[in-house]
């Protein structure tokens, strides 16, 4: 099945989730990592539940999307990503 076989609500429920979990690496203080874990576990959490509301539920994937990336916009990556020793990261910069 090409990307352009998959229905468009089905599309959007799979980018969504994808926004959702792929977070940059945070820095290599324990703030940041500690921050990184905690945004991480929250949106997950919450792509999970959508996710079963799509698949147990029949719930429209359209929707969920579209829920899913307003609760994604509460929970900001808001920690310091790492950026490698090269481009002055770290800690200790």
């Amino acid at each position: 099945m090409s990307t352009s076989e998959i229905p468009t609500p089905v599309r959007e429920l799979l980018a969504a989730v994808l926004e959702a979990i792929d977070l940059p690496m945070p820095d290599i203080t324990e703030t940041d990592e500690r921050r990184a874990a905690a945004v991480q576990r929250d949106r997950t959490r919450v792509a999970a539940i959508v996710t079963r509301g799509v698949l147990e539920r029949g719930h429209d994937p359209g929707h969920g999307a579209a829920y899913l990336r307003r609760r994604v916009a509460e929970v900001p990556a808001d920690y310091c990503p790492w950026t490698g020793p090269q481009q002055g990261g770290g800690e200790g910069r």
